[in-house]
This record gives C-alpha cells, sequence and structure tokens, in this order.
C-alpha cells in the first residue's frame, strides 16, 4: 500500500453560498467534493438549521496542493468580505492520486 500527500480542504459557510463555493472549486481544478448539512454556533453566534438564512453547510473536497491551495485564495478573496465563512486545508494522504490531481 502506497500512499499519495494531497490536501484536503474544507470550507463551512451560509448555505445560501452553496453555488459559488461549488464555482470556486470546479474553476480551480478540484474535481470532485462534498456537501453536508452543519449546525453549530461561533462568532455569527448559533446556526441551527432551522430555516435556509441560518443554514450552514460543510463542503470537503481533496485535491493536489497547487489546486487547493487556488480554491482557497479565490474563496478568500469571493466570500470572506461579505458573508461568515470558515476556510482551512490540512495535509492529508490517500490511496488513489489520479483521482485527485
Amino acid at each position: 500500500m502506497h500512499l499519495h500527500k494531497v490536501k484536503l480542504l474544507r470550507i463551512v459557510a451560509e448555505k445560501r453560498l452553496t453555488a459559488d463555493i461549488v464555482r470556486i472549486l470546479e474553476h480551480a481544478g478540484v474535481r470532485g467534493y462534498t456537501i453536508l448539512a452543519a449546525i453549530g454556533a461561533g462568532a455569527q453566534g448559533q446556526r441551527l438549521g432551522e430555516s435556509d438564512d441560518t443554514s450552514n453547510v460543510v463542503v470537503e473536497a481533496v485535491a493536489a496542493e497547487g489546486k487547493a491551495e487556488v480554491a482557497l485564495h479565490q474563496v478568500h478573496q469571493q466570500l470572506f468580505a461579505k458573508s461568515a465563512v470558515i476556510a482551512y486545508m490540512v495535509d492529508a494522504q490517500v490511496l488513489r492520486r489520479e483521482k485527485f490531481q
């Protein structure tokens, strides 16, 4: 078994930003992503998902480092100023590198 280094990109944002995030990922060349409903609390108060106005999503994507960095930079440039967004990337390892190049 051989593991390959990639980046895991995680974006927590208001549900209304989902299409914008997907567009950014696709433009950066990130091939796939997972979107999960999320509830929690933070600087913006509680987000309990009771309506679209109070719903958050978590968008996760695994990609080569360069593509993940481009996507993260674009999320910062396009979404941070106008919305509640948390975005970060961490090191990850995958078995099938060809899926994430």
